[in-house]
């Protein structure tokens, strides 16, 4: 197995609504999950110019998990369905 990190993206109404479906999406990947990750907050960019807080339109990424899958096409239809959309990356060992 392959680890595979998805990073949440920005955007969408949160209620109740929602909610049900992220909890439904995040059941449907539960065995394959490592780490179910958390929200992300208080974002900075931070380069050798100096930092940058980030709000807004500027923050791209909400959260993120850790998931098992054989393949890249694997993770990607675990990905499918996410509500708000995911970007999905491939880990590599080191």
């Amino acid at each position: 197995m392959k680890k595979f990190l998805f990073l949440y993206n920005a955007g969408g109404v949160q209620n109740s609504e929602t909610k049900e479906l992220w909890m439904k999406w995040f059941d449907a990947i539960s065995e394959h999950t490592v780490d179910g990750g958390n929200p992300l907050i208080n974002a900075h960019n931070v380069t050798e110019e100096g930092v940058t807080q980030l709000a807004g339109d500027d923050v791209f990424t909400t959260g993120y998990s850790l998931v098992n899958a054989k393949n890249m096409d694997a993770a990607i239809a675990m990905a499918k369905g996410c509500p708000n959309g995911v970007h999905v990356y491939e880990a590599l060992s080191m």
